[in-house]
């Protein structure tokens, strides 16, 4: 079995992606390899001193911090496999780099679109946003998009510049992992290496949701911001609406709070065993986004517990929610008929409504529970291997692991 370092950066505020990182570092443990962390938090940027901060920033994403960072973890730890999550700002691509030299497969997962977007959704003012790509920062930058500074967003743009032309046309990471075929295929329309790209979904644990008869009205579960359409849901819920209970805490918590009506219920931040239960004992979960999600727990989690999900087609969303039923899938910014389309959910009947969860339940176990995904990652690190040893042949070997994409 491999050995496998798993380096992150957690973010400011903590978010699925975190939450990914933890749960694959156990399914890998209960799957018998042997796993480390090299785990840092984003704020400890901060206290760096001046002059390092300084450095980092304008290093294009490859320096020393981040480089002796690696190394001194490899020195600890002799891993078979580098596996790296969200690099920025205290990594950087550059140990990427450094791991390969000591001898290391490298695995990258991309969980969301900073390559081409320096706030990583390409959303902006509740819409898509493509005036960034990944040959032109300038727009996102001028507009401060990260964090709403310009320097930061101004190192953030060099840093992925840099970062992009690994995935172009370096050798490393020998495997780069896409959560969706959608965004393997911008990857790759852009001008990615496709040789190297798997398409590896997340998963989360299996969850008993409630019988028929238990369960009512709907739910919605995601951070409170713009590119969730959170505000955009809220204000579309009629009174005469089915009762919804919204859940999560963002930015725009208090609007949401001010314009739900009587059939709505804005409970702010739960964890995530209160937010399955939620989901679990509704008869459908409402996934608002407007922007390219990637692929939001919350809708994995839904499926998971036999609940339907209704969503907008944007990204993938459509397409995973479209092996349910084609009925749950509505145009982007439709927020009326997404309201519409979930109350006819939750007021089928038994057998209606049991046909629509049987689906949802059979979609969640044959491609995103822990069994498949753990199945998947051992293959991807097998494959990786094989990369860097010079012994894969050709990207077929790894159809076990993600699917194909080219």
């Amino acid at each position: 079995m491999a050995k496998v370092l798993l380096a992150h950066v957690f973010y400011r505020r903590p978010g699925g992606e975190d939450a990914v990182v933890m749960h694959e570092a156990e399914l890998m443990r209960s799957a018998g390899l042997e796993v480390e962390m090299l785990e840092l938090q984003s704020k400890e940027f901060d206290s760096l001193s001046m002059r390092t901060r300084a450095t980092i920033a304008a290093s294009n994403g490859d320096h020393e911090f981040g480089r002796s960072l690696m190394s001194r973890a490899l020195k600890r730890f002799d891993a078979d496999v580098v596996h790296f999550h969200n690099l920025y700002p205290l990594i950087g691509h550059g140990a990427m780099a450094e791991a390969a030299a000591a001898g290391c497969a490298v695995v990258e997962t991309l969980h969301n679109y900073r390559t081409s977007c320096v706030a990583g959704t390409h959303e902006r003012r509740g819409a898509i946003c493509e005036d960034c790509t990944v040959r032109r920062r300038g727009p996102g930058v001028l507009r401060r998009c990260y964090r709403g500074s310009f320097g930061q967003s101004l190192a953030m743009a060099r840093a992925m510049s840099g970062h992009w032309n690994m995935l172009a046309a370096g050798s490393v990471p020998h495997r780069v992992l896409c959560l969706t075929e959608f965004q393997a295929r911008r990857l790759i329309a852009s001008g990615a290496d496709g040789s190297r790209l798997l398409v590896k979904p997340n998963s989360v644990a299996g969850y008993q949701g409630d019988d028929y008869g238990d369960r009512e009205g709907a739910c919605c579960v995601a951070r409170v911001s713009s590119e969730k359409g959170i505000v955009g849901l809220v204000h579309a819920w009629s009174d005469s609406a089915c009762p919804i209970t919204v859940c999560g805490d963002g930015p725009q918590l208090a609007e949401a709070t001010r314009l739900a009506g009587r059939a709505v219920k804005v409970v702010g931040p739960v964890e995530n065993l209160a937010a399955r239960r939620v989901m679990a004992s509704s008869r459908v979960a409402v996934v608002s986004s407007v922007w390219f999600e990637v692929l939001p727990l919350a809708l994995l989690e839904a499926l998971a517990a036999g609940t339907p999900v209704v969503c907008f087609d944007v990204g993938e969303l459509g397409e995973v929610v479209r092996r349910v039923d084609s009925r749950l899938v509505l145009p982007v910014g439709d927020f009326d008929g997404l309201a519409g389309a979930a109350c006819w959910v939750a007021g089928l009947d038994r057998r209606q409504w049991e046909r629509l969860s049987d689906s949802a339940k059979t979609l969640y176990e044959r491609v995103y529970s822990d069994a498949v995904n753990v199945e998947r990652l051992l293959g991807v690190y097998a494959e990786a291997r094989r990369a860097h040893s010079g012994s894969a042949t050709n990207t077929g070997e790894a159809c076990e692991a993600g699917q194909d994409i080219q």
